[in-house]
């Protein structure tokens, strides 16, 4: 599904209301025009399509957020991802939003706080907006939300590995990370989305997304991040969505994803279930040699994965027990 210019919040809302459809999983994707930009999306859609199975597409949505105000470059876009991902469009797997200008408030004349330039106060503020607008609108498509950059690359059945994530954590948490970079791979419980999208609007002009979401986390009662080892998403792109003189470099690379090939070669990782039918019985001998193998392969960066301990039957039983008395 394709939706154009969204004029206002109430709108917006009504929006959202209409397209209340529960899933498992929300992929947020915003992306403005830059170098390469156009390519670096069409690559990631791709990613996603790639490392889906169709049993996963039923249950998620990639939304792509068009977030650029240059209208004509969006429609090329458009164009773009319907000519190569129409079947994905028609089934819901993908949807393509855009947000009317009149949506956002005032993005010029900001405090410029940590003596940024006017031109980057701008650039994050109007992130901050982009990402409460995609809070916003998918608030109600799924159980859980997670965001990515539009120029990273996917682990091979990465959905399955997030659901089994999930199931795993078994501590309290606000956000679940799948990977150590920026704002990719950050899972959000979508009953979560409304609060977070007017935080972000509060503080819009005080702090740049990266710094805020670390603030939001610790005032949630998460002190610490909780990150998936090996990672899930790898950034791929060179040019930085921020058009400034020295400021368009952009080599960022997750040391801790381990590659599309290995993904293909290993279907089954240190937290690998059928991603519907958990078989919480499974001891964690299989994990500890898959551990194992994949330490001797990849050494330093895999030496501190840690084991959530999914209980068996038995110990569930042992607990209830305890409790009773």
């Amino acid at each position: 599904m394709i939706f154009d210019s969204v004029r206002t919040k109430n709108k917006l809302q009504r929006v959202v209301h209409f397209l209340t459809v529960t899933g498992f999983l929300t992929i947020g994707i915003p992306s403005i025009k830059r170098s390469n930009g156009m390519s670096y999306l069409l690559n990631t859609i791709r990613s996603m399509v790639e490392h889906t199975s169709p049993r996963d597409r039923e249950h998620t949505v990639v939304l792509v957020f068009l977030a650029d105000f240059n209208t004509t470059y969006n429609t090329q876009v458009i164009a773009n991802i319907s000519s190569l991902f129409l079947p994905h469009i028609n089934s819901g797997f993908i949807q393509v939003v855009q947000a009317s200008r009149s949506f956002y408030p005032p993005l010029t004349g900001l405090k410029r706080n940590f003596g940024d330039s006017p031109e980057r106060v701008f650039w994050r503020a109007k992130q901050n907006i982009d990402f409460a607008f995609m809070f916003l609108y998918a608030r109600n498509l799924s159980d859980f939300y997670m965001q990515v950059e539009d120029d990273i690359t996917c682990a091979n059945n990465f959905v399955p590995k997030i659901r089994e994530f999930i199931i795993y954590t078994r501590r309290q948490w606000v956000i679940l990370e799948f990977s150590e970079l920026g704002f990719i791979g950050k899972l959000f419980k979508s009953s979560q989305l409304e609060s977070l999208a007017q935080y972000f609007t509060t503080f819009y002009d005080e702090q740049p997304v990266d710094w805020l979401i670390r603030w939001y986390r610790l005032t949630m009662g998460q002190e610490h991040a909780i990150l998936r080892k090996p990672t899930l998403f790898q950034h791929q792109g060179k040019i930085s969505s921020l058009h400034m003189e020295g400021q368009n470099l952009n080599r960022l690379e997750d040391k801790f994803f381990l590659g599309v090939e290995w993904w293909r070669e290993n279907e089954t990782d240190i937290f690998g279930l059928d991603p519907i039918q958990v078989d919480m019985e499974k001891n964690r001998t299989d994990k500890e040699l898959m551990m194992d193998k994949m330490r001797a392969e990849f050494g330093k960066h895999l030496q501190d994965i840690q084991f959530e301990h999914v209980p068996n039957a038995k110990d569930s039983q042992k607990a209830h027990n305890n409790t009773q008395r």
